[in-house]
């Protein structure tokens, strides 16, 4: 059940950073909506399947996520003039996946949102996470023209 949801959150989030390039009537609620699902997917798979409080990483996990929009907005903005738009996308992704894998084992590190029982988590776990999380925004960037 928890994989079902964790699924469903992230198809949710299929719009999360392309809609930014998107056009349409409710364009800024889907993008709110949309990076509260990719947050929340997030959040659940560090929660059920990595030890951190779902309660207490939700709320951070969204700061961190809007601070790694931005970063993703001026990658795109300063890489598409120079180079094709899918490398741009693709290079802005790795950018926010990498921020995003460095915060995550910060506060790992730190025992920061993690449960009593829970080990600290190495590099490349974290990396498979987010990675997994941001996939569907990847593919649908590249998609959408």
């Amino acid at each position: 059940m928890k994989t079902i949801l964790i699924i469903l959150l992230t198809a949710l989030s299929f719009t999360a950073w392309a809609n930014p390039i998107m056009e349409g009537p409710f364009r800024e609620r889907l993008f709110f909506i949309s990076i509260l699902c990719e947050a929340g997917a997030l959040s659940m798979i560090l929660s059920y399947f990595h030890g951190f409080d779902p309660f207490k990483i939700f709320p951070l996990w969204l700061f961190v996520h809007l601070f790694t929009y931005i970063v993703f907005l001026l990658v795109i903005g300063s890489l598409e003039e120079t180079f094709p738009r899918w490398m741009a996308i693709v290079s802005g992704e790795l950018a926010i996946i990498l921020i995003e894998t460095s915060f995550l084992k910060l506060i790992s590190d730190l025992n920061i949102c993690r449960g009593k029982d829970s080990r600290k988590l190495k590099f490349l776990t974290l990396f498979i996470a987010v990675f997994i999380a941001n996939l569907v925004s990847i593919i649908v960037s590249l998609l959408i023209p």
